[in-house]
């Protein structure tokens, strides 16, 4: 019997094979797992070239977090948990070390690199708090503007009126934190240039005109929040390089499109 024959599930006495839920699984761009297992790879790859390991003391300390943060301190809430996912204490620990491996390759691959990745983009990291209507004609969209600054109506009240956005109009037009990225140029000029408490607009967005309330600015700072997200995307750029110089085969996925084109 071929190996993706073997049984993977039972549904009332009909069998699951592993061929059909990865057949499934491809069919619907469910593979995800199977990238994760290869940047898994190549991430301990670089890290045994960069001669870094996870230690005991940060193994377990990655364990007491993980157990704490999910509840599962009393030794038997921990087994059902594993046991639920069909999982081993050994399954467990090796994924908890992936994550702390990933941490330590990302810390000493980019680390020293940080600062200046912020330096050269540090506009990207501006964010704004801001609130917005969505209207359908630029006439109404600059009829609420002057209302807003000229007559002293409450943003919050002309949302709830006026605004077309089902997400954000009962909650008074409050969309929350934004970056630069999330605004139209035009917008983001506006917006990143005004002062908090003032209201900007109409702008165009497709069909749609924008009334845009500055609730708040945030500038750009190095913290540890944004430290993370400046690794994280020089991760994903040595990644993206990385996956497509290195060779990867997956005989898992050329089995199953194998026995399509034979069938």
């Amino acid at each position: 019997m071929h190996p993706l024959d073997a049984t993977a599930a039972k549904v009332n006495g009909e069998v699951l094979s592993l061929r059909e839920l990865v057949t499934r699984a491809r069919a619907r761009n469910q593979t995800q797992f199977v990238e994760d297992s290869i940047t898994a790879a190549l991430v301990r790859d670089a890290a045994r070239q960069l001669g870094i390991e996870v230690t005991k003391a940060e193994a377990q300390q990655a364990a007491n977090e993980f157990r704490e943060k999910n509840g599962l301190v009393k030794a038997e809430d921990a087994i059902r948990w594993l046991n639920e996912r069909g999982l081993t204490v050994h399954d467990w620990q090796d994924v908890l070390q992936e994550d702390v491996l990933l941490a330590k390759f990302k810390k000493a691959r980019f680390g020293a690199k940080v600062p200046s990745y912020f330096a050269e983009h540090k506009l990207e990291f501006d964010c704004a708090t801001i609130g917005r209507i969505i209207v359908s004609s630029e006439g109404l969209g600059s009829e609420i503007l002057l209302q807003l600054r000229e007559e002293g109506a409450v943003f919050e009240d002309m949302a709830r009126q006026y605004s077309t956005d089902g997400r954000t109009k009962d909650h008074g037009g409050y969309v929350g934190r934004v970056t630069r990225k999330n605004l139209g140029s035009i917008a983001s000029s506006a917006v990143f240039g005004a002062t908090a408490g003032t209201f900007q607009g109409p702008f165009r967005v497709g069909k749609e005109f924008h009334v845009l309330r500055v609730i708040d600015l945030q500038p750009a700072l190095l913290d540890e929040e944004t430290r993370i997200e400046v690794e994280n995307r020089m991760f994903a750029a040595w990644l993206a390089d990385t996956r497509e110089k290195a060779n990867v085969e997956i005989p898992l996925f050329e089995a199953t499109h194998a026995v399509v084109e034979a069938g």
